[in-house]
Protein backbone atom coordinates (compact mmCIF):
# COMPACT_ATOMS: atom_id res chain seq x y z
CA UNK A 1 0.00 0.00 0.00
CA UNK A 2 1.54 3.50 -0.43
CA UNK A 3 4.19 2.06 -3.64
CA UNK A 4 5.10 4.13 -6.89
CA UNK A 5 4.52 0.33 -8.34
CA UNK A 6 1.05 0.23 -8.58
CA UNK A 7 0.55 3.19 -10.60
CA UNK A 8 3.54 2.03 -12.83
CA UNK A 9 2.39 -1.73 -13.62
CA UNK A 10 -1.11 -0.09 -13.92
CA UNK A 11 0.25 1.84 -16.76
CA UNK A 12 2.25 -1.40 -18.23
CA UNK A 13 -1.02 -3.38 -18.64
CA UNK A 14 0.45 -6.82 -17.95
CA UNK A 15 -1.42 -7.90 -15.04
CA UNK A 16 -5.39 -8.15 -15.65
CA UNK A 17 -5.45 -6.62 -11.84
CA UNK A 18 -3.76 -4.81 -9.41
CA UNK A 19 -3.81 -5.82 -5.56
CA UNK A 20 -2.34 -4.06 -3.07
CA UNK A 21 -1.33 -5.32 0.36
CA UNK A 22 -0.09 -4.13 3.46
CA UNK A 23 3.30 -6.05 3.35
CA UNK A 24 6.09 -8.04 1.27
CA UNK A 25 5.11 -10.73 2.93
CA UNK A 26 1.09 -10.45 3.16
CA UNK A 27 1.81 -10.43 -1.06
CA UNK A 28 3.87 -13.62 -0.44
CA UNK A 29 1.87 -15.70 1.32
CA UNK A 30 -1.23 -15.30 -1.34
CA UNK A 31 1.45 -16.53 -3.86
CA UNK A 32 2.26 -19.16 -1.74
CA UNK A 33 -1.59 -20.42 -1.45
CA UNK A 34 -2.38 -19.86 -4.97
CA UNK A 35 -4.53 -16.49 -3.90
CA UNK A 36 -2.65 -14.51 -6.79
CA UNK A 37 -0.06 -15.93 -9.63
CA UNK A 38 2.41 -13.36 -9.17
CA UNK A 39 3.91 -10.46 -6.73
CA UNK A 40 5.94 -7.50 -7.07
CA UNK A 41 8.15 -5.72 -4.70
CA UNK A 42 10.97 -4.95 -3.45
CA UNK A 43 13.94 -7.75 -4.49
CA UNK A 44 16.13 -7.28 -1.41
CA UNK A 45 13.02 -7.42 0.86
CA UNK A 46 11.87 -10.61 -0.74
CA UNK A 47 15.18 -12.24 -1.42
CA UNK A 48 15.61 -11.93 2.75
CA UNK A 49 12.43 -13.24 2.90
CA UNK A 50 13.22 -16.44 0.68
CA UNK A 51 16.46 -16.86 2.35
CA UNK A 52 14.83 -17.33 5.45
CA UNK A 53 12.57 -20.20 4.11
CA UNK A 54 9.49 -18.45 5.02
CA UNK A 55 8.15 -19.62 1.34
CA UNK A 56 9.70 -22.43 0.60
CA UNK A 57 7.39 -22.66 -2.45
CA UNK A 58 8.01 -19.62 -4.00
CA UNK A 59 11.21 -18.36 -5.95
CA UNK A 60 12.60 -15.09 -7.62
CA UNK A 61 12.30 -15.20 -11.64
CA UNK A 62 15.34 -16.00 -12.34
CA UNK A 63 16.93 -13.27 -15.55
CA UNK A 64 14.27 -10.95 -14.46
CA UNK A 65 15.44 -7.38 -15.51
CA UNK A 66 14.22 -4.58 -14.04
CA UNK A 67 10.94 -3.24 -15.45
CA UNK A 68 10.76 -0.16 -12.76
CA UNK A 69 12.48 2.39 -10.61
CA UNK A 70 12.26 2.75 -7.15
CA UNK A 71 14.11 4.41 -4.78
CA UNK A 72 14.65 4.72 -1.11
CA UNK A 73 16.10 7.16 1.08
CA UNK A 74 16.64 8.29 4.84
CA UNK A 75 15.41 11.65 5.63
CA UNK A 76 16.56 13.51 8.56
CA UNK A 77 15.05 17.18 9.93
CA UNK A 78 15.98 19.95 7.93
CA UNK A 79 17.50 21.48 10.68
CA UNK A 80 19.92 18.34 11.50
CA UNK A 81 22.51 19.22 9.13
CA UNK A 82 24.91 17.67 11.34
CA UNK A 83 23.24 14.40 11.33
CA UNK A 84 22.72 14.48 7.92
CA UNK A 85 26.69 15.00 7.43
CA UNK A 86 27.19 12.24 9.91
CA UNK A 87 24.80 9.50 7.48
CA UNK A 88 26.27 10.49 4.17
CA UNK A 89 30.20 10.10 5.36
CA UNK A 90 29.16 6.85 7.39
CA UNK A 91 27.21 5.80 4.28
CA UNK A 92 30.23 6.29 1.52
CA UNK A 93 32.59 4.67 3.86
CA UNK A 94 30.78 1.37 4.35
CA UNK A 95 29.91 1.47 0.71
CA UNK A 96 33.79 1.88 -0.06
CA UNK A 97 35.36 -0.70 2.91
CA UNK A 98 32.72 -3.32 0.84
CA UNK A 99 30.70 -3.31 4.47
CA UNK A 100 27.50 -2.86 2.30
CA UNK A 101 28.03 -6.13 -0.04
CA UNK A 102 28.91 -8.26 2.79
CA UNK A 103 25.86 -7.46 4.71
CA UNK A 104 24.16 -7.78 1.14
CA UNK A 105 25.73 -11.27 0.70
CA UNK A 106 25.22 -12.39 4.29
CA UNK A 107 21.24 -11.38 4.41
CA UNK A 108 20.93 -13.09 1.02
CA UNK A 109 20.27 -9.64 -0.56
Amino acid sequence: VGTTYVEQLNAMGIFPEIRNYDTLADMMRDVSLGRIVAGVGDAPIMGYQLSQGRFPDLQLAEGYEQQMVGHIGLAVAQDNTELLEQLNASLAKLKEDGTVEAIFEEWGL
